[in-house]
């Protein structure tokens, strides 16, 4: 399968926990998003409602962790999915390199880049 010119087929891992890893990213989708490369991983990550939504929390204000989000996405958005799907919609943003995640002692922060979304603008 190819996508833009490129090979975005995954390595063929040899261990039964690489393979399974492997086949679990390739049947929720989230292989092709991190790894095809290009401007579509940026739009295909746009198209979702409540990952703009995120975007727009992060741009207000920066580093916020899971919790934070949650809570702004429920006030400001009337959005009020789980933690878990939240966490899933940061991931997506995360591979298409939208948003960066910081560990810091018990919680991780999320920053939002907005270099791709400047690029895709220039064109």
């Amino acid at each position: 399968m190819a996508a833009e010119g490129l090979d975005i087929r995954p390595p063929q891992p040899h261990a039964r926990a690489e393979r399974m890893r492997w086949s679990r990213l390739l049947l929720i989708g989230k292989w092709i998003l991190a790894y095809s490369g290009g401007m579509a991983d940026v739009f295909k990550a746009l198209a979702d409602e409540t990952r703009r939504a995120l975007l727009d929390e992060l741009l207000l204000r920066d580093e916020q962790t899971l919790f934070e989000l949650c809570s702004r996405l429920a006030m400001s958005h009337g959005i009020s999915p789980s933690r878990q799907a939240v966490s899933q919609h940061l991931e997506v943003l995360e591979a298409a390199g939208l948003v960066h995640r910081e560990r810091r002692g018990r919680f991780t922060f999320h920053t939002i880049d907005t270099c791709l979304l400047y690029t895709s603008r220039r064109g």
